[in-house]
């Protein structure tokens, strides 16, 4: 134990689950710290695995995904030992030294402003997206207060590299909405809000028509998916939104760290 002046001395910075929590702003920074590790197979992998975003904050930049998707590119060229070619070792080195512009990222911690009122509705939007080399989804929270006050915050994100082998964009479209349905239902009984209503976007409409087709038979890849879908939510919930203003199309392309930290969106949401 420590005795501290709260007047005169700064509140200490905190690390939980990963994430750093600054007490005195009472937001979460990133501060990834990585060791020296030969540009090899073994050593990209202890490097990809050291690093740990549990709420997918950083999703969008696909900080991990771009270093996943040098690890896989390489898993079928090179040894556990063997160093690397020089295009794959500039691509790696730019990724380690990008991660240091994440300092300058701050997320609020708490989803309410101080200053609002009442919560008379509360809705959890979800947008999902993909391309041939990544998908994902947005998750935000939408609360409106007894004024009419409305406040959109970010909640999870989730991306993921897609496989080697050659998938369709409708399908990756259907993988990356099934992922929100699942990221959805656990946060909707964690968040201790009444009555909480859900809405979901896709810029696919393919994906939409998988969705609202309850009488037609598909494939055993698209049946799975869409019976997952309809398990947890009825297709009136889920809605089209063009490419310019989904979200998680960040998720499913590569965004720069600088880019990313200039231009954060997932605070107030779309």
């Amino acid at each position: 134990m420590k005795n501290l002046s709260l007047g005169q001395y700064k509140l200490p910075i905190q690390r939980t689950l990963g994430v750093i929590r600054c007490i005195e702003s009472d937001a979460f920074n990133f501060r990834i710290e990585l060791k020296d590790k030969p540009c090899t197979h073994r050593g990209i992998l202890s490097t990809i695995s050291s690093i740990y975003y549990s709420w997918g904050f950083i999703a969008p930049i696909m900080i991990v995904l771009v270093g996943k998707k040098i690890l896989q590119d390489i898993c079928h060229t090179n040894s556990w030992d063997e160093p690397v070619d020089d295009a794959t070792k500039s691509q790696w080195e730019k990724w380690r030294n990008d991660l240091g512009l994440l300092e300058n990222l701050k997320v609020p911690r708490s989803f309410k402003p101080k200053e609002f009122g009442k919560i008379v509705s509360a809705q959890l939007l979800r947008m999902s997206d993909a391309s041939m080399c990544r998908y994902g989804q947005c998750l935000y929270l939408r609360l409106e207060d007894e004024n009419g006050k409305v406040h959109v915050s970010f909640v999870m994100g989730k991306a993921r590299v897609t496989l080697k082998t050659t998938v369709s964009i409708p399908r990756l479209e259907l993988a990356a909405a099934t992922i929100s349905v699942k990221i959805g239902d656990t946060l909707k009984k964690e968040l201790e809000y009444e009555d909480i209503e859900d809405h979901y976007w896709t810029d696919n409409k393919v994906v939409l028509g998988f969705i609202s087709n309850e009488s037609r038979g598909f494939h055993v890849y698209v049946a799975n998916r869409v019976q997952l879908i309809h398990d947890q939510i009825t297709p009136s919930r889920w809605h089209y939104v063009d490419t310019a203003t989904n979200t998680a199309d960040e998720d499913s392309r590569r965004m720069s760290p600088k880019d990313f930290v200039e231009k954060f969106q997932m605070d107030h949401g779309p």
